[in-house]
């Protein structure tokens, strides 16, 4: 059994002796180097600079959009408020109308009434 546990430790100690060295030693860095052209460069340092123009006119054409979309907001609220005023104007209208009809039709039974006793005081009279 000694000699089984000092083998499989030489054979183990060989294993390691025979990996490639890449395999032994750290990984140095996960980044990989890239070599471009100056006109690869320019033309990304171009492309850069038009998509943070366009990035900035995006910021500012949506800056309007939030302060005209606040301006239309507070013309509905504004809006709101003037119908629900006129609703409530044309209740109050409404009610009032209907008071009035009330009012002229029991005027117009009490004439009735006022005739008719009339009438009938003028046909017992004769």
């Amino acid at each position: 059994m000694k000699h089984t546990g000092k083998a499989l430790c030489a054979m183990l100690l060989l294993s390691f002796l025979a990996l490639p060295p890449a395999c032994a030693s750290p990984p140095a860095s996960s980044s990989v180097t890239y070599r471009i052209t100056e006109e690869e460069l320019t033309a990304l340092e171009q492309t850069l600079t038009a998509a943070s123009k366009e990035n900035e006119e995006q910021k500012q054409t949506s800056e309007k959009l939030r302060m005209q979309l606040e301006i239309l907001q507070l013309q509905s609220k504004e809006r709101e408020d003037t119908l629900q005023r006129a609703r409530e104007y044309w209740q109050k209208y409404e009610r009032e109308k209907r008071r009035e009809i009330r009012r002229l039709k029991q005027e117009r039974n009490a004439s009735w009434l006022i005739v008719a006793g009339l009438v009938g005081y003028m046909a017992a009279k004769r």
